[in-house]
């Protein structure tokens, strides 16, 4: 990140505080260590969440992988570099749609 971006954040996070400071009726040390608490416990649940996604996900690859013969696997890539690349359809003034092309072939020309 820049530093430009890393000046708005710190904006952000001030005019939050502010914000808060301003709408709540608590005194100001009592919100702050509040809203850090909340803070750290969102962090702290968002961080398990990703890392349980990744492992249910890393362990159903290796289960699915360990699972599907090499054989099949082999056979479905060969047959997929085999597939021709259709031919983008010609557009009313006889030229070719530059976002058919771009879709249908994956931007290679």
């Amino acid at each position: 990140m820049d530093r430009n971006e890393y000046a708005f954040l710190a904006l952000v996070a001030l005019a939050t505080i502010a914000i808060g400071v301003v709408t709540t009726s608590e005194p100001f040390g009592k919100f702050f260590v509040n809203s850090t608490v909340s803070a750290s416990q969102t962090m702290i649940t968002m961080a398990w969440i990703t890392w349980l996604a990744l492992v249910v996900g890393v362990a159903t690859a290796g289960s699915v992988e360990a699972e599907t013969p090499c054989v099949s696997v082999t056979s479905v890539g060969d047959v997929q570099r085999m597939l021709p690349i259709p031919k983008p359809p010609a557009v009313a003034d006889g030229s070719r749609s530059m976002v058919s092309e771009t879709v249908l072939t994956g931007g290679i020309s």
